[in-house]
């Protein structure tokens, strides 16, 4: 499981990234055919709590690992990416039903999520049975499963609007300069904005630093969280047109 021969062995899309990707979907859909059980008031509490407990845990057991490895540090180590903001606020919404912080945040916590899922970037590409494949997947994929609970059980999709996705680029900007400043405090490079993560991504069709941090927050964020927002516009049109119906 700590075996450094399983660096190099992890392939995008090759079958481990599809059978974790398998297993991510198969929850996130029976999360939503089994909603309604979900929200009898024993098991909704359970799963709260769980899924909150089962996200900060393995963030603690990655940096203990980090600490083991001699790789802990703050230009790597803090919860400053996207990914690691979300582990934080998906565990504190779940915990304290805070609707306001799931609203403006949603879409760059599940678009951020969703992303690095389809373009993994594992740690010096550790395979299967490594424990950062585990840790990658497990972390991201629980991403998405604690906002897929919160988005169908909890029913937090009903007060999306289309302002949200204008908040949650507000959001999106007043943290940057945040995590700029602790990336020149600390040498990091968190939200990779003092350069590109790597191979196997996104970044990489975007052109170089720092042209491609213009090229996402004029086009690619706007363009992606419209397209997001597309199933409650209809939602919401289709609730309308029943509205109509009946009166």
């Amino acid at each position: 499981m700590f075996d450094d021969a399983l660096a190099g062995q992890f392939h995008v899309f090759g079958f481990q990234h599809l059978l974790a990707l398998l297993i991510i979907t198969v929850i996130v859909v029976a999360i939503i055919l089994f909603r309604k059980r979900l929200r009898t008031p024993f098991v909704y509490r359970f799963f709260r709590k769980f899924l909150a407990l089962a996200i900060i845990n393995q963030e603690i057991l990655l940096n203990v690992y980090r600490f083991n490895e001699h790789e802990l540090s703050l230009a790597e180590s803090l919860p400053f990416h996207l990914c690691g903001l979300a582990v934080i606020l998906t565990a504190y919404v779940l915990l304290t039903e805070n609707r306001t912080v799931f609203l403006n945040t949603f879409f760059i916590l599940m678009v951020s999520a969703l992303l690095a899922l389809v373009t993994p970037a594992v740690n010096r590409n550790y395979g299967f049975p490594h424990y950062r494949y585990f840790q990658f997947f497990i972390s991201h994929g629980l991403i998405v499963i604690n906002l897929t609970f919160m988005l169908f059980v909890s029913r937090y999709y009903r007060a999306i609007r289309y302002r949200h996705i204008f908040k949650n680029v507000l959001v999106l900007i007043a943290i940057a300069p945040i995590v700029f400043v602790i990336n020149t405090m600390s040498g990091g490079n968190y939200m990779y904005l003092m350069g590109k993560p790597g191979s196997n991504t996104l970044f990489d069709y975007l052109g170089p630093h720092p042209w491609y941090l213009v090229l996402i927050l004029a086009f690619a964020i706007p363009s992606l969280f419209h397209i997001f927002y597309l199933p409650f516009y209809f939602w919401h049109k289709r609730l309308l047109r029943r509205y109509y119906a009946r009166a």
